[in-house]
C-alpha cells in the first residue's frame, strides 16, 4: 500500500512539474499578461529611486497653478509618494485629483505612482482616479506640456507605465471601459518613447 501511494505521489509530482512547464512555454510564446501584484511591484520599484523634493518645493509658486493644485498637493505634498496610500483617504485623493492637471511636470513625475497605486487599488470605487491618470498619460501632440511630462521618465519607470497601462488594457479599466483607453495612451506614447 505505502509503494503505491508514494509512486503515485511520484507522477503527481511530475505531471505538476509538466504542466508548468508547458504554462510557461505557452505563456512565453503568446505573452504573459501581467497579474495586479506584478503591477504594483513593479511601480514600487521603478520608481523608488525618485527623491522627495520637499513639501515647501511642492507648495512654491513656479511649481503649482490654480486652487485644484495647490488642494491637491496640500493633501498629499507632505507625504512621500511610497506613503501616499497609507496616509490619504481615498476620496480626498478622488476628490482632488483633478488637481494633477495643476501640479508642475517634476510633481506630476513624482507622485505619478502613487496615482497609479491607488486607481489600481481602489480600481472600482471611483473612476476618477483611474480616468484622470490615463488623460495624464495621454501625449497630446498640440501641447509642449504633455511632451515634457512625458519625457522626464527613465526606461525603468517607462517600462513600468506600459506595464500598468497593459494591465489596464486586458483585466481593468473600471466600470467606465477604460481598458480602450489604456490602449490608445499605449498607443500615444509608442509615437514618442519609441
Amino acid at each position: 500500500m505505502s509503494k503505491y501511494f508514494s509512486d503515485w505521489r511520484i507522477l503527481y509530482v511530475w505531471a505538476y512539474i509538466l504542466r508548468c512547464k508547458i504554462y510557461d512555454l505557452a505563456m512565453k510564446c503568446i505573452g504573459v499578461r501581467p497579474t495586479k501584484r506584478r503591477v504594483l511591484s513593479r511601480i514600487k520599484s521603478a520608481f523608488a529611486g525618485r527623491p522627495y523634493p520637499g513639501f515647501e518645493v511642492l507648495m512654491d509658486e513656479s511649481n503649482v497653478s490654480g486652487d485644484e493644485g495647490y488642494d491637491l498637493i496640500d493633501l498629499i505634498g507632505k507625504y512621500p509618494w511610497q506613503d501616499v496610500d497609507r496616509n490619504v483617504p481615498y476620496d480626498s485623493l478622488a476628490y482632488n485629483i483633478t488637481g494633477m492637471s495643476f501640479i508642475s511636470k517634476e510633481t506630476f513625475a513624482y507622485y505619478l505612482p502613487a496615482f497609479m497605486i491607488a486607481s489600481l487599488k481602489y480600481e472600482w470605487a471611483n473612476d476618477n482616479v483611474l480616468g484622470n491618470v490615463l488623460s495624464s498619460l495621454t501625449y497630446h501632440e498640440e501641447y509642449d506640456w504633455s511632451r515634457e511630462r512625458l519625457a522626464l521618465f527613465n526606461n525603468d519607470e517607462r517600462n513600468a507605465i506600459r506595464m500598468y497601462l497593459d494591465f489596464l488594457k486586458y483585466f481593468g479599466g473600471g466600470e467606465l471601459g477604460h481598458g480602450r483607453d489604456a490602449e490608445k495612451v499605449l498607443a500615444s506614447l509608442t509615437s514618442i518613447w519609441d
